[in-house]
């Protein structure tokens, strides 16, 4: 699965499971692991 696939579907899950509060600091977790992988690719 890519990784542009596993975060839209991680931001489906955000937007429908969890109440504002929360679903901001998800997807600001799983954001700064997606650009950190990002990075790490890059090298």
């Amino acid at each position: 699965m890519s990784r542009e696939m596993a975060l839209k579907q991680a931001e489906y899950v955000a937007e429908h499971y969890f109440d504002d509060e929360e679903e901001a600091a998800f997807l600001n977790e799983l954001n700064r692991y997606y650009e950190n992988d990002v990075l790490r690719e890059k090298g």
